[in-house]
């Protein structure tokens, strides 16, 4: 999907602080197996066939954060584990979309862009967007998916 050049869509998606952005999984063990089932379950969120994902608490995401009091805006982070994934309903009524007042390119966004919230063993709730993922992030995806 090409990036979103909307600023209605920027200012909805802004409303959810704070906000990962160039973000990554980060295994905490090296178990191999256990990483590929995270990614496949991780990858099947992202497609939208999945919208909870809970974890054992065996990964971390690394990202640029947005939005967090008490942290410079675009600082690297490293979250505390990752206990629960949400997919999270931030598109206007469908009932709306064809009124008008969306462009076709605002109609793509809220067809393929996904927001999503974990929730760390802290109680921290992060938001990322599906379509803000790392170049890294993005070859791992890519490489459960075609199994």
């Amino acid at each position: 999907m090409k990036t979103m050049n909307s600023t209605k869509v920027e200012e909805m998606i802004s409303a959810f602080r704070p906000m990962l952005k160039g973000w990554e999984i980060k295994f905490l063990d090296n178990d191999i197996k256990e990483a590929e089932k995270i990614l496949i379950t991780f990858s099947e969120l992202l497609k939208g066939k999945e919208e909870h994902f809970d974890t054992d608490g065996n990964f971390v995401m690394v990202g640029h954060v947005y939005g967090r009091v008490g942290f410079k805006d675009g600082v690297s982070i490293h979250t505390s584990d990752v206990m629960s994934i949400d997919t999270v309903d931030w598109t206007p009524d469908k009932k709306d979309w064809f009124s008008g007042e969306y462009t076709p390119e605002e109609l793509e966004c809220f067809l393929h862009m996904r927001i999503f919230c974990a929730t760390t063993a802290s109680g921290s709730k992060y938001y990322f967007v599906s379509e803000e993922l790392s170049p890294k992030m993005f070859i791992l995806l890519g490489a459960v998916s075609n199994k």
